[in-house]
């Protein structure tokens, strides 16, 4: 059976209070809708602690009509498969207050002025005292009620007060122990009494046999409820809370309310064990504020589950939360650090018995003999005066300074800074060529200077146990540890680091409870000391937000990293250099150094054009990380089937560079299929990323993007990788991914179109991987000199790129193109040369790169033998014609037109081409439109689709009545076939609604919607821009922020590509003046925490280049 205990935490619904009738059904409804999805994570629920304050005023109507109230409850809890026990504790509104008259109540409101009173209270407590008897009357209603009402409790001990109790019961094979306190029966009368409230040991000992601590060690788990927390008792009870009743840890948890505010924390002294509390938010919390009503609901859940000797909680903070249609949900309460995930992970070591108060056995590190005196004596001044002098023998830090990397990753830089600063201890997670002695130079360099003489670093690569750990000391540093601890105590500021730990030490709650241990004992011994963790793997015990780790640089950071660079040169800057590099480099600095030391000797295009020929088989093995060798042995050593095929799945996706879903290489080596198992087992060993992505950016009908998972080798793993594959695996891997991408026919010529429809559904395929296998074949063509493999692959590469410039994928068609171009030079292929300049020349024009498109255009019509067509030639004249308008050169635009007329076929597109290009440079004003409505009658007869569209918005720009215009418009957005003007004409008619305020068409903004993704891809930036536009009009009119800050992480990356921050700086100002409430509205699921995470940074960075 499972060793778990699955719970709610309640505190004050205060039933019977005003405007609970009218209010109550609508929170009832979304309560039942949370514990639903509460089931779904942790399944049924076995207790429900309620904190206190169930009723208003504690009478005994408003308690049967809580019992009504609750019946329901349980009834929808016997629809989820549970019935939960309740344990419920009074608070303040659970009471009927006495007649202040009476005596007994005078001298108990009258207790914090009377000391005397104080001492005989509590000394006669187990008499049958006046006091007692009043106490007991007024919470008379809470006892019947809670003694009868016809709900699942546990046996329990009743105390000496009202409402106190205990719980000794064994619960799913756990041993749970509850200790109840009542709180509130100081509370008799109306006034403020924080700071004034009382409980006594003495409650604790009449429940627990006398033994509080024995009766508590015999369990697995014990918890402390109290309507109140701390803060609200008297300096005497927090005496005996904190040395008498909740000693850390004595109880594991201590759940109280009160405050209707949500907070669950722990404390205690720096190197001793922590006491936690978790203050509940009020279930139905009415508070008037100057005549506003504030109302709070929420509640907490989670689960205990004990594994060995390891008790692991998830912590699931639930809050209500009113949304734009004035209605309020109960989601996750981003208030808490949740990071992604709806719940908190909180493991914990057992504690069972004073002799045995950890699983660490006694002969091993904690912080109480780490540090003990062994061989030497540590008290003794003249062994330690020469100890200073052994410091020096230390190995010591040595992190530059670099320029370069103060301007990268300046969030990762601040956030590890804040944990420096405030835990002493950082988690620094990277791996080989991210070069993290450049980011730990630029940390040291903004915290207050550390002397790099007072930097130690200690080498843990090849430690795989704690044993190995001390020892490390003894054979790199020449002392004990607890001699380097001794002699680094006095220093002002040091610093230790613990580099490349090996995964051995903390993976495993036991292994990493322990590790910290000895960590934490350091910080203890040498307050003024930090220690920064150097590791490929973070522990699984860390949050997200508990550790830094370090990426790839994107294409921005790549530009602020060669822009502060003292040897980059200014190629480096340009938009279209920079996604060279990018893709040359994957934005690792030590690739991009390499590039800008290279640089010296050669053009930046001849270092382009020469990566293509460079190997990985001279990559330096020694300097790969050791654990990084270890992962990969893992796979290449093992005769396990699993592993063959993960190491087959790791060795596909190194040539797939760019990445795939498990999804689309499952039959990739047909009888030897890759399931999901494989990848699983690369993600554990860190061998892979899987990035989340969307088809869609955001949703307009309240349709969900399509989410996609692609798995990546990061490129510091595939250098390595691409060492171990030989060149017949290559070999296999680039035909199989041909088979993949153009079908089985590839190598006679035939290619499948993989792309679908813009505005249609289809099977996702990464065509970002087709130029690199196209461009493998025609490698491995040229490196064997092979003309007919290299016409083969020239020719499925041609044909590739018609298909991307036929479905307006021009970057794509661009890259593989030029690769291609570049490949043919020194070849006789001149008919292929010719086809590849043609579809090369007319992408670069598409992305507004007129000038290199003339250039490559002119080139391929003087191309010697070969062999255009006449339809592949004019087709290259319209689109030099075309070229020549928008550089206002009618009359080169004239001299193209009139060599089409040549040789066009009457009524062709090539000679209605020649027409609309005559047309438009040598007309004007009445003339020209009339022309054109002409011109575009004959191309709808002719069914030139394209041309009729690029006619058509021509008389959109010239037309001077809005409806009319708009009929153009509509014209080309229904033709459908054209999908390159549709959205022209869309995003046209888009801001046309948004200059006269009209409300946006659905299906249109669909449009749009899809548009944006397009144009995201392909960077056409004059359109982009346009489109983004509209996109912000419309959440800016709906109020729909979530979606706001979705685009503007978008829409910055590319403005950041384009180094157009003036863009960026417009828009994120306007998110800036937007209220502050309207972003905490936003519901935390992990897109929208992922938006809001990249606005904070954005934020930052912005912050930091003012």
């Amino acid at each position: 059976m499972q060793r778990k205990i699955n719970w709610l935490h309640f505190t004050d619904l205060h039933y019977g209070q005003d405007s609970q009738n009218i209010l109550w059904p609508k929170i009832k409804k979304e309560l039942f809708k949370d514990l639903e999805f509460i089931k779904s994570e942790i399944g049924k629920i076995d207790i429900v602690f309620f904190s206190g304050d169930l009723t208003q005023s504690g009478k005994k109507e408003e308690f049967d009509e809580l019992t009504a109230l609750l019946k329901e409850l349980w009834s929808h809890f016997a629809t989820l498969g549970s019935e939960p026990y309740l344990v419920a504790i009074p608070g303040n509104h659970d009471l009927t207050r006495p007649d202040r008259t009476k005596a007994a109540a005078k001298v108990l409101i009258s207790y914090q002025s009377d000391e005397e009173f104080k001492t005989l209270f509590w000394d006669t407590i187990d008499k049958k005292s006046e006091y007692i008897e009043l106490i007991n009357q007024c919470f008379k209603n809470f006892t019947d009620w809670y003694k009868n009402v016809d709900l699942p409790k546990l046996p329990m001990k009743d105390g000496i007060l009202p409402g106190d109790f205990s719980i000794d019961t064994e619960l799913n094979e756990i041993q749970l122990k509850i200790v109840g306190l009542n709180t509130a029966f100081l509370e008799l009368s109306s006034g403020d009494f924080l700071g004034k409230l009382a409980i006594h040991p003495r409650q604790l000992i009449q429940l627990t046999s006398q033994s509080p601590l024995d009766w508590i060690e015999n369990s697995d788990l014990s918890i402390l409820m109290t309507h109140h927390d701390p803060s609200w008792y008297d300096e005497q009870t927090n005496q005996y809370y904190n040395n008498d009743i909740n000693p850390a840890p004595t109880f594991y948890n201590h759940l109280c309310g009160h405050l209707h505010k949500a907070n669950s924390s722990r404390s205690g002294l720096i190197g001793s064990e922590s006491r936690r509390i978790q203050l509940a938010p009020s279930l139905f919390g009415l508070k008037k504020y100057n005549n506003d009503l504030d109302r709070i609901h929420g509640y907490f859940a989670g689960s205990f589950e004990i594994i060995e000797d390891m008790l692991y909680e998830k912590f699931y903070p639930r809050i209500g939360q009113l949304n734009y249609g004035g209605n309020y949900r109960i989601v996750q309460d981003s208030g808490f650090d949740l990071h992604y995930k709806p719940y908190i992970q909180l493991n914990q070591l057992l504690h069972k018995t004073s002799d045995q108060s950890t699983i660490i056995p006694s002969n091993e590190i904690n912080s109480g003999n780490v540090l003990k005196e062994r061989d030497t004596n540590i008290l003794d001044l003249e062994a330690n005066a020469e100890g200073d002098k052994n410091l020096n023998k230390i190995p010591k830090i040595n992190y530059p300074e670099l320029s370069q990397h103060k301007h990268i990753r300046i969030v990762e830089q601040q956030n590890f800074i804040d944990q420096l600063t405030n835990k002493q201890i950082a988690w620094l997670i990277t791996d080989w060529g991210l070069d993290e002695q450049g980011f730990i130079g630029s940390i040291l360099c903004k915290l207050h200077p550390i002397d790099q003489r007072d930097g130690f670093i200690l080498d843990c690569e090849d430690i795989i146990s704690e044993k190995e750990l001390l020892s490390a000391f003894e054979e790199q540093f020449g002392m004990l540890l607890q001699n380097f601890c001794n002699l680094t105590s006095t220093l002002t500021n040091s610093l230790l680091v613990l580099n490349y730990l090996d995964a051995n030490l903390y993976l495993g709650n036991a292994a990493y409870y322990r590790f910290m241990q000895l960590v934490q004992s350091i910080v203890d011994f040498c307050p003024q000391m930090k220690i920064i963790i150097v590791a490929r793997k973070a522990p699984s015990n860390l949050l997200q937000n508990e550790f830094i780790k370090l990426s790839a640089l994107d294409i921005s950071e790549i530009r602020a990293y060669t822009k502060s660079h003292p040897s980059a040169t200014n190629d480096f800057q340009k938009s279209d250099n920079l996604l060279k590099v990018e893709e040359i480099t994957s934005g690792l600095p030590k690739h991009i150094d390499r590039l800008i030391e290279n640089l010296k000797v050669v053009s930046f295009e001849e270092l382009i054009e020469t990566e293509k020929y460079i190997t990985y088989e001279t990559v330096n093995v020694e300097q790969i990380p050791k654990s990084l060798r270890q992962a990969i042995a893992s796979l290449l050593d093992s005769t396990d089937k699993t592993k063959n095929r993960s190491l087959d799945l790791l060795k596909v996706l190194t040539i797939l560079a760019n990445g795939e879903t498990i999804g689309n290489l499952t039959r990739f080596f047909g009888v030897k299929p890759i399931y999901i198992e494989n990848a699983n087992l690369l993600e554990k060993l860190s061998l892979i990323d899987v990035i989340t992505t969307t088809k869609l950016i955001s949703t307009i009908n309240g349709q969900q993007s399509q989410q996609i998972k692609i798995l990546k080798v990061p490129r510091q793993i595939r250098d390595y990788v691409t060492t171990l594959i030989t060149d017949s695996e290559k070999d296999e891997i680039v035909k199989a991914g041909c088979d993949l991408y153009f079908g089985n026919k590839w190598r006679t010529g035939v290619i499948r179109n993989i792309y679908g429809s813009l505005f249609t559904s289809s099977k996702f395929l990464n065509v970002d991987n087709c130029h690199l296998i196209t461009n493998s074949l025609m490698a491995n063509a040229v490196k064997n000199n092979d003309d007919f493999e290299i016409e083969r692959a020239a020719n499925l590469s041609i044909k590739f790129c018609s298909l991307l410039y036929e479905h307006g994928d021009y970057r794509n068609a661009i890259r593989t193109s030029e690769e291609i171009y570049n490949w043919l030079k020194s070849t006789d292929f001149n008919q292929l040369k010719a086809a590849n300049a043609g579809l090369y020349g007319k992408a670069l024009r598409m992305t507004s790169q007129r000038d290199k498109s003339t250039e490559i255009l002119k080139e391929a019509l003087l191309i010697e033998n070969a062999h255009i067509s006449n339809n592949d030639k004019n087709s290259i004249l319209a689109v030099l014609g075309y070229s020549a308008i928008s550089n206002k050169n009618n009359e080169k635009a004239i001299e193209y037109a009139k060599e089409i007329e040549k040789t066009a076929l009457p009524k062709s597109t090539s000679s209605l081409q020649a027409k609309y290009i005559l047309t438009r440079a040598t007309l004007s004003g009445d003339k020209l439109i009339s022309r054109l409505k002409k011109l575009e009658n004959e191309a709808r007869k002719a069914d030139a689709t394209v041309l009729r569209n690029n006619i058509l918005l021509s008389l959109a720009d010239l037309e001077t009545d809005s409806n009319d215009e708009e009929k153009r418009l509509n014209k080309i957005i229904e033709s459908k076939d054209d999908e390159y003007n549709v959205i022209r004409a869309v995003i046209r008619k888009s801001l046309k609604l948004i200059e006269t305020n009209k409300p946006f068409n659905v299906e249109e903004l669909n449009l749009v919607n899809i548009a944006y993704s397009y144009l995201y891809s392909q960077r056409l930036e004059g359109l982009f821009n346009e489109c983004h536009k509209v996109l912000w009009s419309y959440c800016i009119r709906g109020d729909r922020y979530s979606d706001l800050l979705n685009l503007f992480k978008h829409s910055s990356l590319v403005w950041r590509i384009s180094d157009d921050l003036t863009n960026e700086k417009r828009y994120f100002l306007e998110l800036l003046e937007l209220p502050e409430n309207k972003l905490k509205q936003i519901d935390p699921i992990p897109i929208n925490l992922a938006n809001i995470e990249y606005y904070k940074r954005r934020k930052l960075e912005f912050g930091s280049t003012n």
